[in-house]
């Protein structure tokens, strides 16, 4: 009877025992689940809390429009030879500077229409005489000339078209083809010759009547950020053709800043 009693009860005991501890090890698994649930939807929230705003970003950058006015100023240096004459370019010293303002409209991240309106001034040096000089043109005077400049101040404006490379590149560095044209309100030719009695001398001209008062051309920038090279093609003849056929160079290249 003692024994019986003793299994009895032992067995009793180890249900109980095994009652009490699966309760346990199910609360504790679904306390596990719980917490990996919940850092999962934790996660799962940032990731997409992140993509909208990467999405909302670029749908800003792509459709960005509005308009923008940058001050921007550029130095550009003489390319190509003179025609219908054996003079030679200074080339270090014949130059283009221009300035002025930068008015663009982005239409979309990639394209933006621009227009620009400013001063440009030319400088041309020319040695070893230009037939017998621009002078025996205007005083039907042989002139034996040692040195010629040509300075000019005009009003450009320019239409052209810009096109970013990217569309995520912070609409910062593109390309830009445009057409310009410029009206030249004051021009000075300066000579230095010889006269009769081999002394030097030097004549200066304002406002003579061989230049041509209208200018137009092509340029093609290559911008990065606030710097751009370019290069720039005029169309027109800087002289009238009914006071000579000397024909200055037509290109420029040179580089530009905006601010």
């Amino acid at each position: 009877m003692s024994l019986l009693a003793f299994t009895f009860a032992g067995s009793y005991a180890q249900a109980d025992t095994v009652a009490t501890v699966e309760p346990a090890a199910k609360i504790m698994t679904t306390q596990v689940d719980s917490s990996t649930s919940f850092l999962t939807n934790l996660l799962t929230g940032v990731l997409e809390a992140s993509k909208k705003t990467s999405r909302q970003e670029k749908k800003r950058t792509y459709n960005y429009s509005g308009w923008r006015v940058e001050p921007y100023f550029g130095l550009g240096f003489t390319a190509g030879k003179l025609e219908n004459s054996d003079a030679k370019i200074t080339y270090g010293e014949s130059y283009s500077v221009d300035f002025g303002i930068k008015t663009r409209y982005q239409f979309t991240g990639i394209y933006s229409l621009t227009f620009n309106t400013g001063f440009m001034h030319n400088r041309y040096q020319m040695s070893d005489g230009m037939f017998d000089g621009i002078a025996s043109l205007i005083h039907n005077v042989a002139f034996i000339t040692n040195n010629e400049r040509f300075r000019t101040w005009g009003v450009t404006l320019s239409l052209g078209h810009r096109f970013n490379f990217r569309k995520t590149s912070n609409l910062k560095n593109y390309i830009e083809a445009s057409v310009y044209g410029n009206y030249v309100y004051s021009r000075k030719y300066i000579i230095d010759y010889k006269s009769d009695n081999d002394a030097s001398a030097t004549l200066d001209y304002s406002n003579p009547n061989i230049f041509n008062p209208f200018e137009a051309g092509v340029q093609l920038n290559l911008g990065f950020h606030w710097f751009s090279v370019w290069g720039r093609y005029r169309l027109t003849d800087w002289f009238d053709s009914d006071h000579t056929a000397v024909k200055l160079p037509r290109w420029t290249i040179g580089m530009a800043v905006n601010f």
